[in-house]
């Protein structure tokens, strides 16, 4: 198992998202700042929003990291990191 596809497994088995979060969008801008992928609930909408950020040439930026927004930031080096995410 890489090291990216442990992470996912340990992160859907302690947060499961899908009990939170119902809607996924694409680079969606958000308190000034654009999110990879922006996660939100149609169903809860005091349920504040989730950004999942890919890191591929450069982490997050810090303004970003410190806007209080929730943010999930995953690492990739290089294509094979996405060979064992989609079973």
């Amino acid at each position: 198992m890489s090291g990216v596809e442990n992470w996912l497994v340990r992160l859907l088995k302690v947060h499961e998202l899908r009990e939170f979060y119902d809607t996924c969008q694409e680079e969606v801008a958000i308190n000034g700042f654009v999110a990879d992928l922006l996660l939100t609930s149609s169903n809860n909408p005091n349920c504040p929003p989730m950004l999942i950020e890919i890191c591929v040439s450069h982490a997050c930026e810090e303004e970003k990291r410190n806007s209080g927004l929730k943010i999930i930031e995953i690492k990739i080096r290089d294509e094979t990191d996405f060979d064992n995410i989609f079973f």
